[in-house]
């Protein structure tokens, strides 16, 4: 080898090792920051020429990665980011809840609303039995009210989520596609781009989190993002990520203005969709099943009881519109009484042809009252301020409603003139008005037989008789088929209000007992593959001290043979000018 070709070698090695230690510091510096992949040098050999050695170059800093490892980590933290987000509302709604220890679920409210009507049974005339019934069927009815409300507001809250996180994709999907092509032209112009693919990487990690963005690496060193079944979100361009109508609970996630809901099962957008139209949804449709079908079921067996005196107006809760007709057959007997509960005048009311509401107050001939339509409702009224409207009618021939949408109705629990409860769903269930106000008005039977066998005079009530109270907890124990929606499917579930009542308990606490298992299991797995992940792309002090020591080395000696080489040099040219 000649001293010039000595002098070449030692100034590439200095030049080689001073870059590869400038990459090693850098891994060093990077430890700790997010996203960062540790940085290697790729030595090559120099040649001027067959057999003629020119040093030593770096060909590349190499940004060491796995990809089918970072692939499975990928998957796994979109899996972690769906469990921890279902798992946080989970837990949010867990709250809501209340619980049987402490007796405010909804089972055991329910429970003691039969309880209270059980214990009315036996003393059916004592007041304050006829409050604890009110009572606990009002804080029944609360509780449902709040629960409804509070799951519509978690829902409320999910798409509030979903709008932000598909903003936030938006950005970091913006942020890829142009560092793709600032990464493209560096890379075929063979800089070194691995700083930006750091900062890439760091927002294909938000996608993942978000959307569970799968990355495919292409030759000019730019990634393509898929999202859902195949759907690009990246590629050439960022493709826009929309929500259908802001606000909206059951609006739509759109790609390029096309609807992708369905498709995104992963990742935290995957998790918000699935509270918002999955978790809540089902809580709210089997509260709205459970609130009608008791609203009704309890409305018909409490709706021909006698009520005690004490009324002088009455308000039908069903509304009907000014054409709408109902027919009925039958006769039924409505009733004023004294302030002593007797009978003082009777009107047998005889169904017959369809007619309006209208035609049917018309017709109403009752000595002491009146009926006239309000708002749509039919409203009876006492004439006489010593008269009672006491609700006493009596089925003088049994008969039913018949309407083109309802049928097998008593006249009276058609036109909601006795109702116990009122609402049209699980929002607005309560207990009639009337009854909250003064509980003392709790029915506890139907009329006395002598005031269906006598009429005028007769005393309209029978104190001791617990016939509807007794009713009303057959109603609550007796089984019902409700059909609930869960995980998807629909089905029919067989229980008693006070077992379906339990179960929408029961249900939520099974999801939240899964959402917590899944978000353990989630981050055990992520942990390995992260672990895994760092150990090929990771910063490893021990290691990266281990090769500056190295190249240190490998750098002093590269500085010795340049000054050897160097007084070589000088004592040539000494010789020579002697």
């Amino acid at each position: 080898m000649t001293l010039i070709g000595a002098l070449s070698n030692a100034a590439s090695a200095l030049r080689t090792t001073h870059s590869a230690l400038g990459a090693l510091s850098n891994n060093v510096s990077n430890v700790n920051t997010p996203g960062y992949a540790r940085k290697a040098p790729l030595l090559a050999a120099r040649s001027f020429g067959p057999g003629t050695g020119g040093g030593v170059d770096i060909a590349a800093v190499t940004r060491l990665a796995d990809r089918y490892l970072q692939a499975e980590a990928d998957r796994s933290t979109a899996a972690l980011a769906y469990a921890q987000t279902f798992g946080k509302f989970a837990g949010s709604i867990d709250a809501i809840l209340g619980r049987p220890a402490d007796g405010q679920d909804l089972g055991s409210l329910l429970a003691k609303l039969r309880d209270a009507l059980l214990a009315a049974t036996s003393v059916p005339s004592d007041a304050s039995r006829k409050r604890d019934v009110v009572t606990a069927a009002d804080r029944f009815a609360r509780a449902v009210r709040d629960l409804s409300a509070r799951m519509a507001g978690v829902r409320g809250e999910a798409q509030q989520e979903i709008e932000r996180a598909v903003a936030g994709a938006n950005a970091a999907a913006q942020r890829v596609a142009e560092l793709n092509k600032t990464i493209a032209t560096g890379f075929g112009l063979g800089q070194d781009v691995g700083l930006l693919q750091d900062q890439r990487a760091r927002d294909v990690e938000t996608l993942v989190d978000l959307v569970g963005a799968r990355a495919i690496d292409c030759p000019d060193g730019s990634v393509e993002l898929l999202i859902g079944a195949g759907g690009i979100l990246v590629d050439a361009v960022a493709h826009e990520l929309g929500v259908s109508a802001e606000g909206v609970p059951d609006a739509a996630v759109l790609l390029d203005d096309q609807d992708i809901t369905a498709k995104l099962a992963t990742g935290r957008i995957g998790a918000l969709l699935a509270v918002r139209d999955g978790l809540t949804v089902d809580t709210l449709d089997y509260l709205d099943a459970l609130s009608l079908a008791l609203i009704g079921r309890l409305n018909a067996a409490y709706a021909d009881a006698a009520s005690a005196v004490g009324r002088t107006a009455i308000d039908g809760s069903a509304a009907f519109a000014s054409g709408d007709t109902f027919a009925f057959t039958g006769t039924i007997r409505f009733m004023t009484v004294d302030t002593a509960g007797r009978v003082v005048s009777t009107y047998d009311c005889t169904g017959g042809a369809a007619e309006t509401l209208a035609a049917f107050s018309s017709r109403f001939r009752l000595d002491n009252a009146e009926a006239r339509v309000v708002d749509g409702r039919l409203h009876l009224e006492t004439t006489d301020p010593n008269r009672r409207l006491a609700l006493a009618w009596a089925v003088v021939e049994p008969g039913t409603v018949a309407t083109a949408a309802d049928t097998d109705k008593s006249l009276v629990n058609f036109l909601g003139l006795n109702d116990f409860l009122i609402g049209t769903n699980a929002s607005n269930l309560s207990v009639r008005d009337y009854l909250a106000a003064q509980p003392e008005l709790l029915a506890t039977a139907p009329a006395s037989q002598a005031a269906i066998e006598v009429g005028i005079g007769a005393q309209a009530f029978a104190p001791g008789d617990p016939t509807t109270l007794k009713h009303l907890v057959a109603v609550l124990e007796a089984p019902v088929d409700l059909t609930i929606a869960r995980n998807g499917q629909s089905a029919a579930r067989r229980a008693s209000f006070v077992g379906h009542a339990a179960n929408i308990v029961g249900d939520l606490a099974m999801s939240i007992g899964d959402a917590a298992d899944k978000a353990n299991q989630a981050a055990a797995l992520n942990d390995v593959l992260r672990s895994r992940l760092s150990g090929v792309s990771g910063v490893n002090i021990d290691q990266e001290m281990a090769e500056l020591t190295q190249y240190q080395n490998a750098y002093n000696a590269a500085a010795r043979l340049l000054s050897v080489v160097n007084d070589m040099l000088h004592e040539l040219e000494q010789a020579v000018v002697r």
